[in-house]
């Protein structure tokens, strides 16, 4: 394979925002098989259930970042693609909940940006969380969870439909629910 650039990029408007809107959770197990991309874009999921987490209503709750890992010496690169939410509030519930997360051996989490991208991360996993009443009365209380992967190309993003998983009628969205 060539490794050649084979296109440039014009300057863009300025119409994006930053932040993500949701973060959806599949179980790993269920997204091993069954999907498929053409060009970058995921155009086929299997049958499963996503579980949602929003974060539209909580601005600046949520990111998304995918940082390149390159070893010019060896020859290689790879992504360390990491979605990070804040989620307010400290329950029981949430608790239990986010510790079988965090001891899971890997998920596929799509990360719904502001901007009606939705990035599937492979296999990812708790790498970093955070339980916090704060000091002030004014300071976040809340979980800080983070879930990085290791892969060998950039994210794929989803077929585009206006709503995150629209174009894929076999993805049931499991609506979380607010413990305050």
């Amino acid at each position: 394979m060539a490794c050649l650039a084979t296109i440039g990029r014009n300057k863009v408007c300025r119409v994006k925002v930053g932040g993500l809107r949701a973060v959806y959770l599949g179980n790993g197990v269920d997204f091993q098989t069954g999907w498929g991309t053409i060009d970058g874009v995921v155009t086929s999921l299997p049958e499963a259930n996503v579980y949602k987490y929003d974060l539209e209503s909580q601005h600046g709750m949520g990111t998304y970042t995918c940082p390149a890992q390159s070893s010019p010496e060896n020859h290689t690169i790879f992504y360390t693609p990491t979605v990070q939410m804040k989620l307010p509030y400290l329950t029981a519930l949430d608790q239990d909940e986010l510790t079988t997360i965090g001891q899971s051996n890997g998920f596929y989490v799509f990360a719904e940006d502001n901007n009606g991208n939705v990035w599937m991360v492979q296999d990812a996993q708790v790498t970093a969380g955070d339980d916090t009443s704060g000091t002030a009365m004014g300071d976040f209380s809340g979980y800080d969870i983070t879930f990085s992967a290791n892969q060998k190309r950039k994210p794929y993003v989803l077929l585009g439909s206006g709503t995150a998983f629209g174009a894929f009628p076999d993805i049931t969205i499991v609506d979380g629910t607010q413990n305050s």
